[in-house]
């Protein structure tokens, strides 16, 4: 039979597997009862083979031993075959690719069936050995096809997640793509994504998957501990295949086998960790840690960054918070004021329940209650129960409340958290479940204590919370300090105004009863008064004269004194606002600006402080020409509002703004800058001051602008009607 026509159904599109018993089954055709052909790997173990039994031999096994002693016996040696002759003639043809073993072809037949096995025969076998080669060569090349593009498809898709992960700044949307892709690239049956907390040992659960919930309630994740805690402490990748030997009261599904840590570092800061686990040992396979190890690279640097940002968002929320609620603690230095407004921008600003704002004697340990603020009803089931102002507190018993004093910083108890009996009576005697205790310090000397109740879910402070209120305890020690001076300030301003009123009255009388008797004195020696006499007398009553002006501009001069802290008059607004145009009509002269105003008919009688209406006034009408080229138009216009407000606005054409940037001109340092307005200078606060002006008197600011085309600036104030 003609091997080339026997083996020419060889080279078709069929598997691996089917051109090997292709082939055997031709083999058989040619003469050879048992016919099996093997892969062999480097180490000459038999890893795979495809046989066809026929009768009369059978199927020996081999070890590595007999098998090298075998095919390396060159007596037996025909051509590139071995041949052995018995009862079941045997014949074993070795095939290399690239001088490396990689199959053995074994063919055998009973001798009554055996014909000559000589040169000629083994060459019929070296050219179906040639077609084996080719079959295995062209199998190895398809492997190696499909590994590239399994390699492509994977560095694609790696490309496609930086490229989605990088474009995000949203940190919930990384953890949860980050997640999936490695989830489905492992085949894991359950994940989680967890993050360093930097205020505790403890991790945070961002992302999970395939965990029940009332695990997830339970689940408590470590750096201290656990694979996920040894994954992070050593900042290398973790593949345990018995997780019971580092669990350490790690959470885990019942099933599982195996886990994958993978921690995520930006920066050379591990920032938290990919945990994977799996009911399939060997799950985790070396190409598939490597995927999630690429994916969790590119998690950590967009997961820092969408941190970062977060974290400047929240500073700046904070700082927000801490502008505002330091506005309403040092809005007024009247004792009783400014110690309730303390207690509400405390409150407020954490979102607490209620604040509780002690004076504190450091001698002692006593704090005395000066204020209380509630912040709004508890939930159903909560009862606060608050001391009465003016109660004492003796902190001494309570070790830790104690020790934030010494050590002036913030501390937090919370009632399934704190150890100490006291304190835990503590909580249940006011009735919540968290508070935040923070000194008030202010040059170094504890002056008081602010106790901040949380008495509805979470029962937890936030550490943003916590930031503020720490920011707070200085600001508000800093203002309690003001009103305890100002209060000393007062009093002892009191008391001279007393006393200045009391020897001016004291003094008034003595001298109008001299100047009175001097001029009976005059009237009765009119008759015999010598020239002498009246020099003396006219020297007395000029000296009792300037004493009585003296004591009158004591009592004026007290008298001004006593109106500086009342500043606000009834004034008229459009006579402010002629003034301030008038003051600037110059400057729109000097650019060739048409500058006009419109008053419109109507009262314009406002309460207010006149300075700081005339610098609103003047920064808007100002602006309107700094930001309007030469020639341009610049109309200042007054209208009543309805019955009881006003209507300012200054109307240019100058440059506009995009309606992006208006959101935020009334925010200190913001400069919409666009081009064309590089060369006007400012500093960003002109709108914010008008703002705080404005807002203070009672009205509101706006702006309308366009692009290209001008701007109108204005507000609404209210009226004041006898």
């Amino acid at each position: 039979m003609n091997p080339l026509f026997s083996v020419s159904a060889v080279s078709s599109d069929h598997n691996f597997d089917d051109q090997l018993e292709m082939l055997a089954r031709k083999l058989q055709e040619m003469g050879w009862s048992v016919v099996r052909i093997s892969l062999i790997d480097e180490a000459w173990e038999l890893l795979h083979n495809v046989h066809v039994t026929g009768e009369g031999c059978e199927l020996p096994d081999w070890s590595k031993e007999t098998l090298r002693t075998k095919i390396q016996q060159e007596s037996a040696r025909v051509d590139r075959a071995y041949f052995y002759p018995g009862q079941c003639e045997q014949v074993l043809l070795p095939v290399y690719v690239s001088s490396q073993l990689c199959a053995l072809v074994e063919l055998y037949r009973p001798q009554n069936q055996a014909s000559v096995f000589d040169e000629k025969a083994a060459a019929s076998l070296a050219l179906l050995e040639s077609y084996l080669v080719l079959v295995i060569e062209k199998d190895r090349l398809q492997k190696e096809v499909e590994l590239l593009n399994e390699q492509v498809d994977e560095l694609q898709f790696i490309r496609n997640a930086d490229r989605e992960l990088s474009s995000r700044l949203d940190p919930a949307r990384i953890v949860k793509l980050a997640l999936d892709w490695a989830m489905r690239r492992t085949g894991a049956d359950a994940g989680v994504i967890l993050t360093v907390n930097r205020f505790s040992n403890k991790l945070d659960i961002r992302e999970s998957f395939g965990y029940p919930a009332e695990l997830l309630q339970q689940a408590t994740w470590s750096e201290s501990y656990g694979a996920v805690g040894r994954g992070i402490r050593s900042r290398s990748t973790l593949v345990v295949e018995d997780v019971h030997l580092i669990s350490e009261g790690e959470p885990a599904l019942p099933a599982t086998v195996t886990k994958l840590v993978v921690p995520l570092i930006s920066n050379r800061l591990v920032v938290g960790a990919i945990s994977l686990e799996s009911g399939v040992a060997g799950r985790f396979e070396p190409d598939a840690v490597e995927f999630v190890e690429r994916i969790a690279g590119i998690a950590a640097v967009a997961l820092d960054n969408a941190q970062l940002l977060e974290q400047a968002e929240q500073m700046a929320d904070d700082m927000s918070l801490i502008y505002n609620a330091g506005r309403t603690i040092s809005s007024s230095l009247e004792w009783d004021k400014a110690i309730q407004s303390i207690a509400q921008g405390m409150a407020l600003a954490v979102s607490g329940t209620s604040s509780l704002i002690y004076s504190y004697e450091d001698y002692t340990h006593q704090a005395k209650l000066q204020s209380i603020y509630t912040v709004s009803a508890l939930p159903d089931g909560e009862k606060e129960n608050l001391p009465k102002i003016g109660s004492t507190w003796d902190v001494r018993p309570y070790p830790t409340i104690r020790q934030a004093i010494r050590e002036n910083h913030l501390v937090a108890l919370y009632a399934d958290e704190v150890k100490h009996p006291s304190e835990i009576q503590w909580l249940q005697d006011l009735g919540t479940k968290a508070a935040a205790i923070t000194p008030l310090t202010a040059q170094g000397e504890v002056i008081g204590v602010a106790v901040l109740l949380k008495s509805r879910p979470p029962y937890r402070y936030a550490n943003s919370e916590i930031f503020v209120a720490e920011s707070l305890s200085s600001q508000a020690a800093s203002v309690l300090r003001q009103v305890m001076l100002y209060t000393e300030i007062s009093s002892l301003e009191n008391l001279k105004s007393e006393m200045i009123r009391m020897a001016s009255h004291d003094l008034r009388a003595p001298i109008a009863n001299a100047m009175g008797y001097l001029e009976l004195l005059d009237m009765e020696i009119q008759a015999t008064k010598t020239d002498d006499m009246e020099v003396f007398m006219d020297s007395i009553r000029r000296s009792l004269k300037s004493m009585g002006n003296l004591v009158d501009n004591l009592l004026t001069l007290e008298r001004v004194e006593s109106q500086r802290n009342q500043p606000w008059e009834t004034l008229p607004f459009d006579t402010l606002v002629q003034t301030v145009f008038d003051e600037l009509l110059p400057a729109a002269n000097l650019k060739q600006q048409h500058m006009k105003l419109v008053i419109q008919p109507g009262e314009y009688s406002i309460r207010g402080h006149r300075t700081q209406l005339q610098q609103a006034v003047a920064n808007l009408v100002n602006n309107g020409i700094k930001y309007t080229p030469n020639g341009g138009q610049v109309t200042v216009q007054i209208e009543p509002d309805g019955d009881s407000r006003l209507h300012f606005v200054v109307i240019d054409t100058g440059y506009g703004i995009p309606e992006d940037r208006q959101e935020r001109l009334f925010q200190r340092f913001y400069r919409a800058k666009q081009p064309g307005t590089e060369h006007i200078s400012g500093t960003g606060l002109g709108l914010s001051l008008v703002k705080t002006v404005v807002e203070r008197h009672g009205g509101e600011v706006y702006c309308v602008s366009r692009f290209g085309e001008g701007s109108q600036f204005g507000f609404r104030m209210p009226r004041f009607s006898s």
